[in-house]
């Protein structure tokens, strides 16, 4: 199985899904294949909606079946798009990857608060970069998911080879997954190596792709 997500996030999800087909919503997707979070997840079978302000909408049509909008994340009416794109309010899977400081923890907001349910969530905070990082994204969201009744599976996930640049975590939302589905994943601040040795996969086999 090819690895297309910066940190295994795609595994992840996966794993957890039983290879089951799903849906997905990514915001700040970047490109269609290159460190993306969802591509694996298409060819697995699932679908879904993948969002960017970059300019990727050739390099998708090219490469990728599910719909790419190329827009401000901030400017999507998220209840209008659940109904239209996935007829209901219930999705598997959140990807959030924005870069500027504070618009992580605000697009959730916008997007939970707009009715939308997930199964399981993977958001950056960057909190390697400093304290504001820390406070303003990764404390912030850990504290509204926590309200809302997720929970943190994988905290401080850090992709950079043990260089402890902590950078995302991993969340579930309890209602749809037993403990065994999970436990094997439970870390906090391990890097990618560590994580997947526990599921019996080599980093060297990551790497390559």
């Amino acid at each position: 199985m090819e690895i297309f997500s910066q940190a295994a996030q795609d595994l992840f999800v996966l794993t957890l899904f039983k290879k089951q087909k799903g849906t997905f919503l990514d915001v700040g997707c970047y490109r269609p294949i290159l460190i993306n979070n969802t591509y694996l997840l298409e060819i697995n079978g699932w679908s879904g909606i993948s969002i960017d302000m970059g300019e990727h909408s050739s390099e998708w049509l090219e490469k990728r079946k599910n719909k790419f909008i190329k827009s401000d994340a901030f400017l999507i009416d998220y209840t209008k798009l659940a109904k239209d794109e996935y007829n209901s309010t219930l999705i598997d899977y959140l990807s959030v990857d924005l870069e500027n400081l504070g618009d992580r923890v605000k697009i959730l907001k916008q997007i939970i608060d707009s009715g939308l349910e997930f199964k399981i969530i993977t958001i950056e905070h960057d909190s390697y970069i400093g304290e504001d990082f820390i406070n303003l994204e990764k404390n912030t969201q850990r504290q509204y998911l926590t309200d809302k009744g997720y929970c943190l599976i994988c905290g401080d996930v850090d992709s950079l080879e043990g260089r402890n640049k902590p950078f995302e975590d991993w969340w579930i939302n309890p209602n749809f997954f037993k403990k065994e589905d999970y436990e094997k994943w439970i870390s906090n601040g391990e890097n990618i190596e560590d994580m997947l040795s526990k599921l019996g996969i080599s980093y060297e086999w990551y790497r390559r792709g």
